[in-house]
């Protein structure tokens, strides 16, 4: 059962950074070099299938984003909407 509860929440994940690219409008290979990764591992994460993802390459996201990584692992995507929408 842990396991599927680890799978669910990278998918959570993997989501929201989704929306959150798309809503700025940035490229994965954009978003890959910016960070210091490939793109595939960007497809991978947004994909909910990278269970490599560390504490490290979630910071290096929300510093990218300039987001907190709690908004990031919000749940709600609906909040992750307006949070952007307000700056």
């Amino acid at each position: 059962m842990p396991n599927l509860q680890l799978q669910h929440l990278l998918k959570k994940i993997g989501n929201n950074l989704y929306t959150i690219r798309h809503l700025k409008r940035e490229k994965m290979v954009y978003v890959a070099k910016s960070i210091g990764v490939s793109h595939s591992v960007i497809s991978k994460i947004e994909n909910g299938r990278y269970p490599f993802l560390s504490l490290s390459i979630l910071l290096k996201l929300a510093n990218h984003y300039n987001m907190s990584i709690t908004e990031i692992l919000q749940i709600k995507e609906d909040s992750i909407l307006e949070q952007l929408s307000l700056q």
